[in-house]
């Protein structure tokens, strides 16, 4: 693989894989600017990364969708799409939180995902693989805005000019993430608006209570999704090499075409479990000791005709009242925030000292704030404060995890 796309973004590190090929961070050369890569190496130009490409322009420059930059073909041998570089999936997050979300981070997210999700309907957009490490927080100033990103399996629901909505069908391939895809999805019906919100109801679960009753399914073959995918195709990498030193270039293939069939009846087999415990699993217990409005979301959205058109605004007011209910403070602190104000962003303060070495003032008087750890802080973490404390704030810890800044500001 190329460590220069197209002779303008040099290639940092790969941060993971999405629906299709691979994702790496990288920098554009020409404004110095970091970015994300979804790279897909091919043999024939790929239809999935353009059709993804088309799908990030018509959303472009709306709210949580990231902007895409440029979109590179190079003919036999790769595709790449150039995004925003964003922050840390929900997923990920989640891991990093013990599997445990609170009601008030929730509540939170579930407003923001259910605007993503009716932002991209009203393109007559639908997902189709709405999971939790599809999205991601934003970083700097919009690091409290949820972005919904990956949209390889994204399909229109509407056509393009005469607006009308797909007719329903079954009899439909299954694609998409099992863990979380709807049951009519696992029934093969065409997939709608109605699909995307149930796998959201999922999500909201799923984030209360740690786990839901058919994920680990995976884990019984010794791994979970993911890492089974990645182990199947390191072990179909290892076999073809092995093949090639032993037989002709047609005998591979077979090989190879074979492990895949073994693969892809393997993953069936778990999907169709996956689907027999969703199905037959009541809602009152999947959703038992939650606030009645979860189960109320998801047996909403089940009852939704093919081509009916979801009440988003029912949704989020229903969230919004309980959270109202439960007397939480809406300031955008969840369980991984360790707010800080906009003074002490990077940008922030290297606007600050600009101005400084430009008005040649000296700082007069001090304001200090102190402020609980939320979480256990990364080493990432105490180098942007090492920053900070570069730039006039002296930062200390007391005995009782609270963070004090003594922060230079001038009069």
């Amino acid at each position: 693989m190329e460590s220069l796309i197209n002779n303008r973004y040099d290639i940092i590190q790969n941060i993971g894989s999405g629906s299709f090929g691979q994702i790496y961070t990288a920098v554009d050369l020409k404004t110095g600017d970091e970015v994300a890569v979804k790279m897909e190496l091919c043999k024939e130009r790929s239809l999935q990364l353009c059709n993804e490409a088309k799908i990030y322009r018509i959303l472009d420059g709306a709210i949580g969708i990231p902007s895409i930059k440029d979109f590179i073909a190079k003919d036999g041998t790769y595709t790449a799409l150039i995004i925003d570089l964003l922050g840390d999936s929900v997923e990920s997050l989640f891991q990093k939180s013990n599997r445990t979300f609170s009601l008030k981070t929730v509540l939170m997210l579930a407003e923001q995902m259910i605007s993503r999700i009716q932002l991209i309907h009203s393109k007559g957009i639908v997902h189709n693989d709405i999971k939790p490490s599809n999205f991601v927080m934003g970083t700097y100033n919009n690091s409290s805005i949820v972005h919904l990103i990956d949209f390889g399996l994204a399909g229109k629901f509407r056509g393009f000019y005469n607006n009308k909505h797909i007719e329903y069908a079954d009899g439909q391939k299954f694609f998409g993430t099992p863990e979380f895809a709807s049951l009519n999805a696992h029934r093969g019906i065409q997939k709608s608006r109605r699909d995307d919100l149930e796998s959201l109801a999922y999500i909201l679960i799923y984030f209360l209570k740690g786990t839901l009753p058919w994920l680990g399914l995976n884990k019984n073959k010794g791994s979970t999704p993911d890492n089974h995918t990645n182990q199947m195709n390191h072990t179909n990498q290892m076999n073809h090499t092995k093949q090639m030193n032993h037989t002709n270039q047609n005998q591979c293939l077979n090989k190879k075409n074979d492990q895949n069939e073994l693969k892809e009846n393997s993953n069936s087999e778990i999907t169709k479990q996956i689907f027999k415990i969703k199905e037959n699993t009541p809602i009152e217990e999947l959703c038992l000791g939650l606030p009645e409005e979860f189960s109320n979301f998801l047996s909403h959205v089940r009852k939704l005709e093919f081509n009916e058109k979801p009440d988003y605004s029912f949704y989020k007011k229903m969230f919004r009242e309980l959270f109202m209910k439960q007397e939480f403070q809406f300031d955008n602190i969840f369980e991984w925030t360790c707010q800080l104000p906009n003074l002490y962003t990077e940008k922030a303060l290297k606007k600050r000292q600009q101005n400084e070495n430009r008005n040649h003032k000296r700082p007069t008087c001090f304001f200090t704030s102190s402020l609980p750890i939320m979480n256990k802080i990364k080493r990432k973490d105490f180098r942007a404060l090492r920053k900070c404390k570069a730039q006039g704030i002296n930062i200390s810890v007391s005995h009782s995890r609270v963070y004090t800044f003594n922060c230079l500001k001038e009069c």
